[in-house]
């Protein structure tokens, strides 16, 4: 086996790893075995050392190394930023840093909200993966609740940018879908009309109808701060 010195870059990596020749690639700090049999589509060379110990490349696995980083403020709180897949980072409080870094976090598209969150990986479970999204694992909300980010950032994790909500709360503070004809949140058309909607608790409510989608809006709009409060996002169109 050649010396970690006579190495001049890594075979999985190249020459910018800092991984040392041998050693496990999930940063565990032990050293791999030595590969049997070259099978290149997985990029195994007879005689090298192996890129993982057997299970540790399983992404859940993989500790994230704690940075000494001096924290920054957001309206006054110290705040730190997680890493995660695809070059992104979380916002989270200063205080949540140390225990949040004891999993490797990922970030997940959701088209939807059109927004980044970061989840984790918790394995198998009934044979369903299991994944964990880092705002509701901040807040531990009770199973019928759901988070809710208020600046609709779903990286942005600080706890004074989550809240605990309803289902109906959380649709509120929604910008327009892309499928809504009308262009204007709340508002359907009815003939040559227009109705302002809104569903709380599973109740539909109605006012309306309008000459003008604008008037049908600030109804809307009125409506909803009645329903749902501080959760109501004002931006109708």
């Amino acid at each position: 086996m050649p010396s970690e010195t006579s190495v001049s870059s890594c075979i999985y990596c190249g020459p910018s790893c800092n991984i040392p020749y041998g050693m496990c690639h999930c940063g565990c700090g032990k050293t791999t075995s030595i590969i049997q049999e070259t099978y290149r589509p997985k990029g195994r060379i007879k005689g090298e050392p192996a890129r993982f110990i057997s299970g540790h490349n399983r992404s859940r696995l993989i500790v994230p190394f704690l940075e000494d980083a001096v924290p920054f403020k957001i309206e006054g709180v110290y705040c730190r930023l997680i890493p995660l897949t695809k070059g992104l980072y979380a916002i989270v409080d200063a205080d949540d840093y140390g225990w949040l870094m004891q999993w490797k976090w990922f970030s997940s598209w959701n088209k939807c909200s059109k927004t980044y969150y970061a989840v984790r990986d918790e394995g198998k479970r009934n044979g369903n993966r299991k994944t964990v999204l880092m705002h509701v694992a901040i807040k531990g909300t009770e199973e019928k609740l759901e988070v809710d980010h208020k600046d609709h950032v779903g990286l942005n994790c600080t706890r004074l940018n989550i809240r605990p909500c309803t289902h109906s709360e959380n649709l509120a503070n929604t910008r327009l879908r892309k499928d809504n004809k009308v262009r204007i949140k709340g508002v359907q058309k009815q003939g040559k009309r227009f109705v302002a909607r809104a569903r709380k608790d599973g109740k539909v409510y109605r006012r309306g109808p309008f000459d003008s989608p604008e008037e049908a809006g600030a109804a809307y709009l009125e409506m909803a701060k009645e329903l749902y409060g501080d959760f109501v996002y004002e931006k109708t169109a």
